[in-house]
């Protein structure tokens, strides 16, 4: 019966339904398993074009080890330790753990995001007893020498932008502390060097600083490229485009994470 209704649902002849379960996407049931390989090809972000796209959900199997996947397929490849993957973190959703240690970081090649201007949307939340003074990086692009660290302030807990992994760029104004719950942040970067950091939505920090990267489609999560300045804390996704953000593309992507994991954001979504 089981075989039947799998092949009835792959087929949609309606013969036989699937109970919704906790976590759907959980590939350690036959239901998990196909709705993973059909979400994997078939879901789409309420914006086009994203040259990354990360999300704890597909990881998610028991809390158990494994790496974390590249959803686009567009070139992307993504590989790392395995990192545990916990779930129920944030509105019953999973999230990546990063210890703050090595070798625990996500290393790729994603040859669509060597650009000059990019945008950045994160899920997260900053661990316990990080490293006094010690920045921590949640997402590099390009490589360690003219490349964007994208991270939090060792001394302040403020979001940081930098290039080359040490001339900094932005500097937020709010100290995120590891009490502080799971945040939506996105960073926007266009040609004419105007960069804003944005914290729920609401703008965190604007101001320019025309720089020029010398971006190789290199990323890395949860480090700096030079293996130093691990994140500890919890990211539960990741979204980067090739693009500086309009208002409105920014505002449909933070509002499908706003409801995805239940983060309130400074404007009224539809």
């Amino acid at each position: 019966m089981k075989i039947v209704c799998i092949i009835c649902f792959l087929l949609g002849c309606g013969a036989c339904s699937f109970k919704p379960q906790e976590h759907p996407l959980d590939p350690t049931t036959a239901q998990g398993l196909i709705l993973s390989l059909l979400g994997a090809s078939t879901e789409q972000l309420p914006v086009s074009g994203a040259g990354l796209w990360l999300r704890a959900d597909d990881a998610f199997n028991q809390n158990s080890l494994t790496i974390w996947p590249d959803r686009t397929a567009n070139g992307s490849a993504i590989a790392g330790p395995l990192i545990p993957v916990e779930g129920n973190q944030v509105n019953g959703k999973p999230a990546v753990n990063f210890p703050g240690s090595s070798p625990y970081r996500l290393n790729g090649v994603a040859s669509q995001l060597i650009s000059n201007t990019f945008s950045v949307l994160a899920v997260f939340r900053n661990g316990t007893s990080a490293p006094t003074g010690v920045n921590q990086a949640l997402i590099n692009v390009g490589p360690g020498v003219g490349g964007v660290e994208y991270a939090l302030d060792g001394a302040s807990e403020q979001l940081l932008l930098l290039k080359s992994n040490v001339l900094p760029m932005f500097v937020g104004v709010s100290p995120l502390t590891n009490t502080t719950p799971y945040r939506i942040t996105t960073l926007t970067y266009d040609t004419s060097g105007n960069g804003i950091i944005y914290l729920n939505g609401a703008t965190e920090v604007s101001g320019t600083n025309l720089q020029t990267f010398t971006n190789s489609g290199q990323i890395t999560i949860g480090s700096r490229t030079d293996d130093t300045e691990y994140f500890k804390g919890h990211i539960a996704e990741v979204i980067v485009f090739t693009r500086s953000l309009s208002v409105s593309d920014r505002q449909s992507l933070e509002c499908y994470l706003s409801k995805r994991y239940a983060i309130s954001v400074s404007f009224a979504c539809p």
